[in-house]
């Protein structure tokens, strides 16, 4: 591939998982308000982490086969819209919905994503030239400690 393209993709899939970690632990510092915003109680309050955590686990499997079914650039840029349906919706239900709302809306993000990261490895592990492709998943784990940092401070 060209170096404009390996660019290309590198920037594209660099702020899907910019996002998706970024989501991971924004929730943890904002978990009290969360709950005091929904009315409930600390031990039911951790379901929105918890749940978040299973989902995203799960669908790295399922996904990560669709995606050599389907193709890695449908399901990557369906993970991309699921995981930003999510978000929306999760912002919603401070508007308009309940707790268990707002869990769907988690698990919904999750799914999303869950297909980010693996397909991101996948296509940049294929696109890259063997003696380019270390820095180039290096760049892929600092992307992903940097926002895993960023995210807890942005509640």
């Amino acid at each position: 591939m060209k170096k404009a393209s390996n660019t290309f993709i590198l920037v594209l899939f660099l702020l899907g998982i910019f996002m998706g970690a970024i989501d991971s632990g924004i929730v943890s510092p904002a978990r009290e308000i969360i709950e005091n915003g929904f009315g409930i109680e600390r031990s039911i309050g951790i379901w929105m982490i918890t749940i978040y955590t299973l989902s995203y686990t799960i669908s790295m499997l399922i996904v990560s086969k669709l995606s050599d079914i389907y193709g890695h650039k449908v399901v990557y840029t369906l993970s991309i819209a699921v995981f930003g349906v999510g978000s929306l919706l999760c912002g919603l239900t401070n508007f308009y919905g309940s707790f268990s709302l707002f869990l769907m809306a988690r698990v919904i993000q999750a799914i999303g994503a869950g297909g980010i990261m693996p397909i991101a490895n996948t296509v940049i592990g294929l696109s890259f030239p063997k003696e380019k492709r270390g820095m180039a998943l290096g760049l892929v784990g600092a992307v992903y400690g940097v926002a895993t940092i960023i995210g807890p401070t942005l509640d």
